[in-house]
């Protein structure tokens, strides 16, 4: 490749395509991707994809199938709204109305 001043001067398409592969180079749009490898529990880094495969599925087991202690009692001491449920009647017939699309003409 040639990158020195003198050659600018005389191929600008050149100069351009030099320019355009240093912008790339600094851009990380244009990197190369490398995937993730995952560590077990024993901190060794997979190496290969079925390794990888392995270890991502344990720990997605372990999170979501964890088993926790729940205490449902507390659900009882939350304090309860009353419903009046003897007007709802008239507000669905309200809201009916509302919403009822109009006729056009």
């Amino acid at each position: 490749m040639r990158c020195q001043s003198k050659h600018f001067k005389d191929d600008l398409k050149a100069a351009w395509d030099i320019a355009f592969q240093i912008i790339e180079g600094f851009d990380s749009h244009h990197s190369n991707y490398n995937p993730k490898n995952f560590a077990n529990r024993r901190s060794q880094i997979a190496t290969k994809n079925p390794e990888n495969t392995e270890i991502f599925k344990t720990h997605f087991k372990k999170v979501f199938n964890n088993p926790t202690a729940i205490d449902l009692s507390i659900v009882e001491e939350i304090k309860q709204r009353c419903i009046a449920f003897k007007n709802c009647h008239i507000i669905a017939n309200r809201l009916l109305k509302v919403l009822k699309p109009q006729k056009q003409m």
